[in-house]
This record gives C-alpha cells, sequence and structure tokens, in this order.
C-alpha cells in the first residue's frame, strides 16, 4: 500500500514506473495522487508483455500533462485482471489525441483487461476517452471482458466510450464482451455508450448492457457506437 505522492516526467506510477516480463503484481493499492507527462498509471506507467496486475485498486488522482494515463495502468501490453480504479484520471493537455482510460490508457500487442471496474470520473480535453480503455494501438490484438465502468466520462473531443475511447488502426483487432456502461458520457459527435470509434471489421462486440446517458456533439443520444471510421 503506497499513500504519498508521486511525480515524474514519463512511466511513472503509483507502485511502480513499469514492470518487467514474466513478473506478476498482485494485491497493491495506491492512494497517493500521480502525475507525469506520457504513460502515467495509478499501479505502474507501464505494463510489459507477459505480466499480469491482479487484484489491485487505486484511489489517488492520476494526471498527465500530455497523453496516456489510466486509472490502474498507463501503457498496457500485459493482462490486467480483478483490479479497480476508484480515482479520478485526468489531463491538463488542452488538445490532440490524450489516450485516457479508467483502467488503461492503451492497449497494445496482446493485451488483456478482465473482471475490473471503473469508478473514478475520466475527464479532460482532447481525443480518446474510455472508462476502461482509452485507445488501441496498432498491431494490438486487444480483450476486454466482464469489465463494468461507473464512472463519469466528460471530454470535448471525439472518441469517447463507456467501455472504449477508440482504436487507432485499421490493423487492430479488438474484442469487448460481456461489459457494462452505468456511468453518464459527454463527448464529441464520435461518442457511444460503448464505444466512442469502433471499425466493424476489426473489432466485435457481445453482450453489452448499459445503464448510462450519453451526450454525443451537445446532443442526447443512444448510439451504442459513435463511429465506425
Amino acid at each position: 500500500t503506497v499513500n504519498s505522492s508521486k511525480k515524474a516526467l514519463g512511466k511513472v506510477g503509483g507502485i511502480i514506473g513499469a514492470s518487467e516480463g514474466g513478473s506478476t503484481i498482485e494485491g497493491s493499492v495506491n492512494y497517493g495522487s500521480v502525475s507525469g507527462y506520457s504513460m502515467v498509471g495509478g499501479i505502474t506507467g507501464e505494463n510489459a508483455s507477459g505480466v499480469s496486475i491482479t487484484n489491485c485498486a487505486n484511489f489517488g488522482e492520476i494526471t498527465t500533462s500530455k497523453e496516456r494515463v489510466g486509472g490502474i495502468i498507463g501503457n498496457n501490453f500485459g493482462t490486467i485482471s480483478y483490479c479497480v480504479n476508484n480515482g479520478k484520471v485526468t489531463t491538463t493537455a488542452t488538445s490532440g489525441s490524450v489516450y485516457i482510460g479508467g483502467i488503461a490508457a492503451t492497449g497494445n500487442a496482446t493485451s488483456t483487461i478482465i473482471n475490473c471496474i471503473n469508478n473514478g470520473e475520466v475527464s479532460g480535453k482532447g481525443l480518446y476517452y474510455g472508462g476502461i480503455l482509452g485507445c488501441t494501438a496498432s498491431t494490438a490484438n486487444v480483450t476486454i471482458e466482464k469489465c463494468t465502468n461507473n464512472g463519469i466520462i466528460n471530454t470535448t473531443g471525439n472518441g469517447a466510450g463507456g467501455i472504449l475511447g477508440g482504436n487507432l488502426s485499421s490493423t487492430t483487432s479488438i474484442l469487448i464482451k460481456d461489459c457494462t456502461n452505468n456511468g453518464s458520457i459527454t463527448g464529441g459527435v464520435k461518442s457511444g455508450l460503448l464505444a466512442g470509434v469502433l471499425m466493424p471489421s476489426i473489432g466485435t462486440y457481445e453482450n453489452f448492457t448499459n445503464s448510462g446517458t450519453l451526450i454525443a456533439g451537445g446532443n442526447e443520444s443512444t448510439s451504442v457506437v459513435g463511429s465506425e471510421s
């Protein structure tokens, strides 16, 4: 358990800055605020391939001045399971692709988020804000399963979603399965209850449930996916 605040430029986390392949981080809790320029997370700034982050929780406010900030992980290449974020996740950046997620900012390589819950507000300006995952990276193979977002999603830009902000490339593969959004979402015209941007050729979803509300481009909407391109 960590109660102190952390501040650094990149790869900064409430527990560790970056994990190494083959390791496991289990049962860690962060209560301190964490801030940095890029790749910022409540548990770790970057999670390497083959690393499992499980049964961890964040209560601190997580902030970036540029991009890639998540309640649990900033940049994810591995597996996140049974983790809960309760802290606000935000940015001081005023425009551009920011990539913010209640659990993780970006999903890279073959990465998985399963049985995770976000209760924290995800807010700021710019693009790609997700209750669970901000965005998928190019050539990634990402699975989001049995996750719930209860937090408010609020941005002035496109790519706001209750589960996923958006995907960045047509070479990405993403499956969203058995997920729920209960949070209110406010974003640009390309915003949805499930995902802001999700290309049907590379992304699929199954058994999505929602009780949240959506304001997309200033208008009330019931769109599950904001845009398919």
